[in-house]
């Protein structure tokens, strides 16, 4: 009886016939590091038998942001996937886009959109550094599926139509820092009352 110790790498199968007995693989093992890139994800460390798919990969959370994907380099990249196959050790990053489009004007930053689909949204109080000091016309027009919206105290102004048509809208928290409310900022929010 004799016992054979192959490593099995991907492209490489292991058969065997009546004369081998006990044949016993030891598949290589791949190391996939998962870099949140300012996130939080529950996974970090994973271990892939080489020639084998990715499998089912973590969603990370990340306050302001959606998560894009993960990605085989911190910027661009190739995107990594539940079905791409592991040959080396690999340490994938997190991807996000912003949640909220601003611009920059007097050293502050006027929120002018906003991308995301989460119906409780806190605007942030600042933005790579610039204080958030107003709202901006039409930012979060049409996003009907807002429904609470606290605005932080760094922001002095509400700009014209910021949350028209926010029908679903039941609850602004506005900060006493707030000095102007443009006009109609409000049309349209059938759900607030009072």
């Amino acid at each position: 009886e004799c016992t054979a110790y192959i490593k099995h790498n991907a492209g490489f199968d292991v058969t065997s016939s009546g004369r081998w007995h006990g044949i016993k693989v030891e598949y290589l093992k791949r190391n996939i590091m998962f870099d949140s890139a300012g996130g939080i994800v529950d996974e970090t460390k994973r271990i892939v038998e080489a020639g084998l798919k990715m499998g089912d990969l973590p969603v990370p959370q990340r306050d302001g942001y959606i998560f894009r994907g993960w990605f085989d380099a911190p910027e661009g990249g190739n995107l990594i996937a539940s079905e791409t196959l592991i040959d080396d050790d690999l340490i994938v990053y997190a991807h996000w886009d912003f949640l909220f489009k601003y611009s920059e004007n007097n050293g502050g930053a006027t929120i002018t959109g906003y991308i995301g689909t989460n119906s409780n949204v806190n605007i942030p109080s600042s933005i790579e550094g610039l204080p958030v000091t107003s709202i901006g016309d039409k930012a979060f027009s049409g996003c009907y599926g807002l429904t609470n919206v606290t605005i932080p105290d760094s922001v002095t102004n509400i700009r014209n139509g910021a949350f028209c048509s926010c029908t679903s809208l039941t609850s602004v928290t506005i900060p006493d820092s707030v000095v102007s409310i443009g006009v109609v900022a409000l049309r349209g929010c059938s759900g607030l009352t009072g």
